[in-house]
């Protein structure tokens, strides 16, 4: 399935991040959690001119449980000084002794009371907030200075005044996700010694970070959304966007953040966590390609052609790597092996830009399910060819994965749980042997439910010192049971990324305004397909839920397909949508780069269903 099957794609020629408001993901924010300000705040703040000499900048890094790890002194007529710094989360901008002046551009100087000091700074309390800091002696102690800044220009700077486009002041994202903004130093030299990757809808991806100059407020994996006054993201090529980023970097340019986390309500950049703590990340685009369909003849159509397709499929993967969305879904189940095969043919043009994910399906034979997971994994890497790309060079224009310089997979995957003789605890325990291996960077479950996935993630931590990165499970505005049982909403607060297959209900939400007629399966597609059929005896309210996908998709000059899939971007996981041509691939992305308003989201989650569970799909 695709948003290319529907037949038409509808783009739109203006930016998308500033077609619904100043900022991009402030409606998606705004289902979950209250403005940071919620009471009228005192008139004081800091002078027009921006800080006085001898202020630094610097930002406040707030840790997912809330906390800053710092403790406080209010100093009347001044602000707060900082006694105490904690290891966790750190602070790179302060040192013990500084003094915070001023907060998000509020000053604190002129607060009466040490209660209305208390409000002021709550009230902006968040990660990356702007702080502005007197600093003092230096002193040697874990709170030790950082670099000043010496050379940055004036705060009365041009380039700094101005207020850069889809500014938000709202408060931290939620799943660690955070939007902030800071500074950049640029040396004549050196430039801003960031490597960066291009991601269209989002702007440039923080591959790594040179030592000189230096940029203490970043990290791997932040993405820069803009700069001074310039928007990062929304160019149709990437030749126009990085003569727009080299125009706008001078030193002390002002620049907006998206640090992202697990959750894809906020950005079109995941963060996955790797199996160990201390391993790389992966960042992950936010929407993965599935390769069920390929050269599978149930789907019909041009799997059943001389060459199973792989013509138009080998279009769809360079459109995917084009657009860096390279991140794709895989299993040995696929047409028997033959979905890796031609992934790892594939993966011959481009093999440090993709990320890969495969899977392994529990058979009854399997006694040793460590000795079969890793036998499947092996076998996976084989037909991938992944260890015989790995030494053959890079690519341009995307994240480079670990995965592939090391030769093995970046996610390993269950494919279901176990239907009888092996314990939850015997399946957690094979995921971590593959990993031991150095087989796949990050495990993950499919199909399973909250209490297994639960379990699974307890005997990893607990016997083995590892984690889940990833839950699949099918997802739609037809099958919306993973949300209403809590299962993403447990994901999400233990950092766990959603991935969901068959968000169009297999073809089923790909509604036309000249009609609709469910997608067959099989050669003569006489059988309906297997899943997204909850509603197929319900036609009035399958009509009912195109005629809502269309209403909104005129709204946004979005197919009703694109809709469907943003609907699932907006409950936090992300989609995996089908594509066979380049033309699936092109018409998916437009469900990149903007997010549903919270109203339509409720309006078609009204219309669809929760679904059921099965023997195979447990949650």
């Amino acid at each position: 399935e695709s948003a290319g099957e529907e037949g038409a794609s509808a783009g739109s020629s203006q930016d998308p991040w500033v077609v619904r408001g100043a900022d991009p993901w402030a409606m998606a924010r705004k289902q979950d959690e209250a403005p940071c300000v919620a009471k009228a705040l005192p008139a004081a703040g800091p002078p027009a001119a921006g800080p006085a000499a001898g202020l630094e900048k610097g930002s406040l890094r707030v840790g997912p449980d809330g906390e800053a790890g710092i403790s406080l002194m209010w100093v009347p007529g001044k602000g707060y000084e900082v006694r105490e710094i904690d290891d966790w989360p750190g602070q790179p901008s302060l040192h013990l002794g500084c003094l915070i002046t001023g907060i998000s551009g509020v000053s604190l100087e002129h607060a009466r009371t040490e209660d209305e000091v208390e409000d002021i700074f709550g009230s902006y309390f968040r990660d990356g907030a702007r702080l502005w800091i007197v600093p003092a002696q230096p002193v040697g102690s874990r709170g030790a200075r950082i670099p000043s800044g010496k050379g940055l220009p004036h705060p009365q700077h041009p380039q700094q005044q101005q207020q850069p486009p889809q500014q938000s002041e709202l408060a931290t994202a939620a799943s660690s996700s955070s939007v902030f903004q800071t500074w950049l130093q640029v040396d004549k030299r050196a430039g801003a010694g960031l490597d960066l990757a291009w991601l269209p809808s989002e702007g440039y991806v923080v591959q790594a970070i040179d030592a000189r100059p230096g940029q203490p407020e970043l990290q791997e994996g932040d993405v820069l959304r803009w700069a001074g006054r310039t928007c990062l993201n929304g160019f149709s090529s990437q030749e126009a966007a990085d003569k727009a980023l080299e125009m706008a970097l001078v030193n002390g340019v002002t620049v907006g953040v998206f640090r992202p986390g697990s959750d894809g309500r906020y950005g079109d950049v995941v963060r996955a966590s790797a199996v160990t703590c201390s391993a790389r990340p992966l960042w992950l685009p936010a929407i993965a390609l599935g390769t069920w369909s390929w050269g599978n003849v149930e789907f019909g159509g041009s799997s059943c052609s001389a060459d199973r397709g792989t013509s138009s499929i080998k279009e769809a993967f360079t459109a995917a790597l084009e657009s860096r969305v390279g991140f794709f879904d895989t299993a040995p189940t696929y047409a028997k092996g033959f979905a890796e095969e031609v992934l790892g043919e594939c993966l011959k043009t481009a093999p440090n830009f993709a990320y890969l994910a495969t899977k392994y399906y529990p058979r009854q034979k399997d006694k040793r399910l460590d000795l079969a997971m890793i036998a499947e994994a092996r076998a996976s890497i084989a037909r991938l060819q992944r260890r015989e790309h790995c030494s053959s060079g890079g690519g341009e224009g995307g994240l480079a994965t670990a995965a592939a310089a090391a030769g093995c997979l970046d996610l390993f995957q269950l494919h279901r749980i176990a239907e009888s003789g092996h314990s939850l605890e015997d399946q957690a325990d094979g995921l971590a042997a593959v990993a031991k291996a150095g087989l796949t960077r990050a495990l993950g479950v499919c199909n399973c439910s909250q209490a297994e996935l639960e379990t699974i993630q307890a005997r990893l931590a607990r016997c083995h010192s590892l984690t889940l990165s990833t839950c699949q499970v099918e997802f739609s505005l037809v099958r919306q049971h993973p949300a209403s049982s809590g299962l993403i909403a447990a994901c999400r607060a233990r950092g766990i990324v959603v991935l969901a297959y068959a968000p169009l209900a297999m073809g089923r939400l790909c509604a036309r305004p000249s009609g609709w007629s469910a997608p067959g399966w099989g050669r003569d597609g006489s059988r309906p397909r297997p899943f997204g059929a909850a509603m197929d005896a319900d036609w009035p309210g399958m009509k009912k839920l195109h005629e809502g996908l269309l209403e909104v998709a005129r709204s946004y000059n979005k197919t009703a397909a694109q809709v469907a899939l943003n609907w699932v971007l907006c409950q936090g996981a992300l989609p995996i949508a089908g594509a066979r041509n380049r033309q699936h691939v092109e018409d998916n992305l437009g469900a990149l780069g903007w997010r549903l308003a919270s109203n339509d989201v409720a309006k078609l989650t009204a219309l669809g269903v929760p679904g059921t569970t099965s023997d195979f799909q447990h949650g």
